[in-house]
């Protein structure tokens, strides 16, 4: 423990005479270190932690394949998609995808990211909703289902968390 002490006292005596050289330094090993812990929280996230599904070994993703366009991911066609859900290959079988809309009627327009998916993602992923419900299997058959549900990112930023906005309208279009 002495020796602990004597090289901290040292290296205070040998920063004190040049501060421009140890105010570079600290903030050297400041970015250095915030830059190492960014990186490892990332590929953490990404690589190390396991998905946060049920059976993450069995959840796969299916693509379809265009071998005339050279093109081995392709979005699936409904068809196709309903096509493997009777086939009964896999226990259950979700689909979703995206684009981008305008919200309006509540504030200033805004352009979001929207997913489609099918009334059984949720379930599939062993989710629920933290407030209000998920899609039943009526509103995924309805052509114009008006039916939405907030990520808590946009419910927390759009509308502050409050939990009096189920059952209210939006307008995307």
């Amino acid at each position: 423990m002495s020796v602990l002490l004597q090289d901290l006292i040292y290296a205070l005596r040998a920063l004190t005479p040049r501060p421009g050289f140890t105010l570079v330094a600290v903030l050297t090993l400041a970015l250095g270190i915030g830059a190492n812990s960014t990186v490892f929280t990332f590929l953490n996230a990404v690589l190390i932690e396991p998905i946060p599904f049920k059976y993450d070994s069995r959840t796969v993703f299916i693509w379809s394949a265009n071998s005339q366009l050279h093109a081995d991911r392709n979005l699936v066609s409904v068809p196709d998609f309903v096509d493997w859900r009777t086939a009964r290959s896999f226990d259950q079988l979700a689909a979703f995808g995206s684009d981008t809309m305008t919200l309006t009627g509540a504030g200033n327009p805004e352009r979001i990211q929207v997913t489609y998916i099918t009334s059984n993602f949720f379930p599939l992923l062993n989710h629920s909703a933290e407030l209000g419900r998920t899609f039943n299997e009526s509103e995924e058959l309805e052509a114009n289902s008006r039916s939405a549900i907030l990520s808590y990112g946009f419910w927390q930023r759009r509308f502050g968390g409050d939990p009096t906005v189920i059952g209210r309208t939006v307008t995307l279009s």
